[in-house]
């Protein structure tokens, strides 16, 4: 490591600037908008607008892609905690 990569010792930490890769911003939001649409069409559902089949041919297809979704964003979340805030053995 170079001297000129290790931050001031006696000025001020830069600021704090989230790190999000684009990656992750569309999986989060592909998460959001299934649950979103699967809501959606939940409620039609529940006033008689849409059949019931739908709605379950819905779920049937997106639950599997939605939860590996949500585990693959929480297994990167944990990636990421570990990483900021390791534990260093």
């Amino acid at each position: 490591m170079s001297s000129h990569d290790a931050p001031p010792e006696n000025g001020p930490r830069p600021p704090w600037r989230p790190q999000f890769g684009l990656g992750v911003l569309m999986l989060t939001m592909l998460v959001i908008c299934v649950a979103a649409s699967g809501g959606y069409y939940l409620m039609q559902a529940l006033q008689g607008g849409v059949s019931w089949m739908a709605v379950f041919v819905i779920f049937v297809l997106i639950a599997p892609m939605l939860l590996m979704s949500i585990l693959s964003l929480g297994r990167l979340v944990l990636a990421w905690l570990n990483a900021r805030f390791g534990r260093r053995a």
